[in-house]
């Protein structure tokens, strides 16, 4: 009767294994769905800035930025899954050896079937892991690949040229005769709205120092339309410190003025939110150096 008990026990207990087996991979499925999906509606978003790494992980991360360890997902991504695949083949190998020495020193029937069903598990896994990546590798090597650059368009300018001092384009254009504003452009006027915004703008920063660097009519051509109707001026904080910039973007937005600091690097941009700036960084790449961009709205 014990004899006869045996092989029930082992097939309950086996039972129960494959439950739990398949309960596991329920769960990493979801998992790794969410995953997929997360990334695949923020990727065009985030792709190209870089984020600095607390803990990185072996093959995950890139030296050529602002300060590293930092990584981007298209560094990020194929460093982990390599590094997945290499623990997938070191537990692989583990589960093996403790399967083949579970099944060789044990006497007991249930003790036999569990070293073998250890040694067929992890064979079977480390086959789909392989197996994975041998099926995308020969239908296209590139699917392993993850190239997120997003290729900006080069869209010819249809900016008109701009004849310095002619103001037909903004006949209700006015000047900051008389309101202590330094100008430091050829164009030295603005629509009346944007004026009387930056007059008062200019009772705060006015303390900490600060410039109009282009207004109407502008001395270059600009690619934003906002320059040629007086909506919007380029300025710079004469001390660009961390507290002065954020000063700018506040005292901006409690007069009624969209601010935008333009950099010509993301590597640039990085480096003033990890410091602390808490504005809206646009990276510009043909700008001639960092300013401010300031809209009557």
């Amino acid at each position: 009767m014990k004899s006869c008990s045996l092989p029930k026990e082992a097939s309950i207990w086996r039972s129960g294994k494959i439950n739990i087996m398949k309960m596991i991979f329920k769960k990493i499925l979801f998992a790794s769905t969410i995953t997929v999906m997360v990334f695949s509606v923020f990727t065009s978003v985030y792709a190209l800035d870089d984020y600095t790494v607390l803990a990185p992980l072996p093959g995950t991360t890139k030296d050529n930025c602002a300060k590293p360890p930092c990584t981007d997902l298209k560094t990020y991504l194929p460093g982990l899954i390599n590094w997945s695949m290499g623990v997938a083949a070191v537990m692989a190998f583990v589960v093996i050896t403790i399967g083949g020495i579970t099944y060789m020193t044990s006497d007991a029937i249930t003790g036999k079937a569990q070293g073998r069903e250890s040694l067929e598990r992890a064979v079977w896994g480390l086959l789909l892991v392989i197996g994975a990546w041998v099926i995308l590798n020969t239908i296209n090597p590139q699917i392993l690949n993850f190239n997120l650059d997003v290729k900006r368009l080069n869209i010819a300018s249809t900016t008109p040229q701009v004849t310095t001092g002619f103001a037909a384009d903004c006949p209700t254009c006015t000047g900051f005769t008389g309101t202590g504003i330094t100008i430091t452009s050829t164009g030295k006027t603005v629509v009346p709205a944007l004026r009387n915004k930056l007059i008062n703008f200019n009772n705060i920063m006015g303390r900490i120092g600060w410039r109009i660097t282009e207004a109407f009519p502008p001395s270059v051509n600009h690619r934003s339309q906002c320059h040629y109707n007086g909506t919007c001026i380029d300025a710079n904080v004469i001390s660009p410190t961390i507290e002065n910039l954020n000063k700018f973007f506040e005292t901006a937005q409690a007069n009624g003025l969209r601010a935008e600091y333009e950099v010509k690097t993301s590597e640039e941009r990085t480096s003033l939110v990890q410091e602390g700036v808490t504005g809206t960084i646009k990276v510009v790449p043909w700008i001639t150096a960092p300013h401010f961009s300031v809209y009557n709205f």
